[in-house]
């Protein structure tokens, strides 16, 4: 009696299943760190705002001083 020989599984099988994975991964961890993330996006987007408003404010306050200077 012979042993059958082991064949290599299809590149396409091994595909989808590592793609099936790597999504169940990505999703365990987004629901595992977004009591983190969500925080973490929002101060950003926070930080973003007032940095915007600061460069802004400095425009506004060269032009005052500018004008302040000539008279």
């Amino acid at each position: 009696m012979t042993q059958p020989t082991p064949t290599a599984a299809p590149p396409a099988l091994l595909n989808i299943t590592l793609g099936v994975m790597l999504a169940l991964m990505l999703g365990w961890f987004f629901h595992i760190a977004s009591g983190v993330l969500v925080p973490m996006v929002l101060g950003l987007m926070i930080s973003y705002v007032v940095m915007a408003v600061g460069r802004v404010s400095e425009v506004v306050e060269i032009g005052w001083r500018r004008n302040l200077r000539v008279n």
